[in-house]
């Protein structure tokens, strides 16, 4: 099951499944210029159910209610969630389903020691981090088994064993993308690494960008400096 699905082939986790493994499963979609691609590429499938609904936290639109409408079973095999924005709270709300892997979006530019969820709101598009996902992951009985550049992969505990992996901590399985710091000197001048531009608009960042304080009062007043001038 994948939602946040497009038309089911672009940047589609399931798209090869469905294209070549005889997958039988369900996409959803919100965007009803984007259902209409869906339908084009899927419509005449009969093994693939394509869902226009706007997936929520509760209620009949949650997760668990669409699910549900369309006769998931409890444990199904996958789960693709991609909704740049609130995927950290649509899997946390998933209560009546626990499907064998996970495969979830997170904020490739949040550093990996940090733990970071969007405010809990549809109108937000802020994402969350990857180390957040680890810690609700292992909440639910899940463990990450692989990234790519902003997608975890997670199965649910019992299965992990499987896949040999000798340790599965945030900084084995995963290097960021971009792996940002903004940190400060004595004089309260403020510096950036691992930034030079903001991800999705492309716009250079330079620290001169961000200085909080005026040039006049960026000094440190027990420098030796001043102290021997």
């Amino acid at each position: 099951m994948e939602f946040g699905a497009w038309d089911g082939k672009y940047l589609s986790n399931c798209w090869n499944l469905s294209a070549n493994a005889q997958w039988q499963g369900c996409f959803i979609e919100a965007n009803a210029k984007k259902f209409e691609s869906l339908l084009a590429n899927h419509g005449s499938n009969d093994k693939i159910r394509c869902v226009n609904r706007f997936v929520e936290l509760e209620g009949p639109n949650s997760l668990d209610g669409i699910l549900q409408s369309q006769e998931a079973p409890k444990d199904f095999d996958l789960l693709s969630i991609d909704v740049d924005g609130t995927d950290y709270f649509i899997w946390e709300s998933l209560r009546e389903h626990r499907p064998h892997v996970v495969v979830i979006e997170f904020n490739p530019t949040i550093p990996n020691d940090v733990v970071f969820v969007q405010p809990k709101s549809n109108a937000v598009n802020q994402g969350c981090s990857l180390l957040a996902l680890i810690v609700l992951g292992r909440e639910k009985g899940y463990e990450l088994v692989c990234c790519t550049g902003w997608n975890a992969f997670f199965v649910r505990a019992e299965h992990y064993p499987l896949f040999g992996i000798p340790s599965n901590a945030i900084f084995d399985l995963y290097k960021p993308v971009c792996d940002g710091r903004i940190f400060h000197g004595y004089d309260s001048y403020v510096y950036t690494t691992g930034m030079p531009r903001l991800m999705w608009s492309g716009v250079g960042l330079q620290a001169g960008d961000i200085q909080i304080l005026p040039a006049s009062l960026r000094r440190f007043g027990d420098a030796q400096a001043a102290a021997t001038a």
